[in-house]
């Protein structure tokens, strides 16, 4: 290589098949880590996709279920919760599966929240799975 003021240099040492093991191991290390956030942030994303899912499914069955008495609770000013709606529905027989899709996913936000990113995923599929069905 040519220097400052003309002078050759010379070259850096070749690289060695050790330094070259070593830089791939480190670069499989780094996109390792730098996916691991991309994939909670994943899960936190579908986390919020399947409560609109869950939410569009309990109304839709309420509209279609048949009525029942008013409970005491709803008589005191408060908003149902998706897992009140979903054991009010359990009752009548409306959507015996609403419970566990609202259990399912509140695990999922449990396991997101330790940083259980396979935990979360899992329970998200639990919760598809129940809102999937009739």
């Amino acid at each position: 290589m040519l220097g400052l003021g003309g002078t050759v240099e010379k070259a850096g040492p070749m690289r060695t098949k050790q330094n070259v093991r070593y830089g791939l191991i480190c670069g499989i290390g780094i996109a390792l880590l730098a996916g691991a956030p991309a994939n909670a942030a994943s899960c936190a994303v579908q986390i919020d996709q399947v409560q609109a899912q869950l939410d569009a499914a309990l109304a839709q069955h309420a509209k279609t279920a048949p009525y029942a008495v008013e409970s005491k609770s709803a008589t005191l000013s408060r908003q149902p919760t998706p897992g009140s709606i979903a054991r009010a529905e359990e009752k009548t027989g409306a959507w015996s599966d609403g419970d566990k899709a609202v259990a399912a996913l509140g695990r999922a936000r449990d396991a997101q929240a330790a940083g259980q990113t396979s935990a979360c995923f899992a329970a998200l599929r639990e919760a598809k799975r129940a809102i999937a069905s009739p």
